[in-house]
């Protein structure tokens, strides 16, 4: 079985809602994780292709 991964594009914008972030207030903690995860967190462990898959 393929392992794909669809990219992340939490600025993207959306058929409906027009972006997921016009349902989250400012001032939310999800905020603050999705922050840390764009900027701090180092993904590549989880983003490296697996072997014989390009």
């Amino acid at each position: 079985m393929s392992k794909e991964f669809r990219p992340w594009k939490i600025d993207e914008v959306q058929l409906l809602p027009p972006s997921v972030q016009d349902y989250v207030p400012q001032d939310h903690v999800s905020r603050l994780i999705v922050s840390l995860v764009k900027e701090s967190l180092d993904l590549s462990a989880i983003l490296v292709p697996t072997i014989g898959e390009e």
